[in-house]
């Protein structure tokens, strides 16, 4: 989560994240605490969700988010894992 100030220059940023064992509710419980957090001392802000195109992303960022967009460079990152990973696996590597 990022705030901006009027000029629209970054001001503070928050970044959750949590280990693949503890799970993905581990992870929404996380960001549902901040996000009501955040929007009780900003009520009338704009709420913008942004994801990398996993469709639980999508479905939980709707009910808190007016907007979203795709995190195009996270996707991008995952793509170029995903072909790498292929490609060790039918070179042997």
């Amino acid at each position: 989560m990022k705030k901006l100030c009027n000029e629209g220059e970054r001001q503070h940023t928050v970044h959750i994240g949590s280990t693949p064992s503890s799970g993905k509710t581990t992870f929404w419980q996380r960001m549902e605490r901040e996000i009501e957090h955040v929007k009780k001392y900003y009520p009338d802000a704009n709420y913008i969700g942004i994801a990398d195109g996993s469709k639980d992303n999508w479905s939980f960022l709707e009910q808190y988010t007016q907007k979203q967009t795709l995190d195009f460079y996270r996707l991008s990152e995952k793509s170029k894992l995903s072909d790498l990973s292929g490609f060790r696996n039918l070179t042997g590597l």
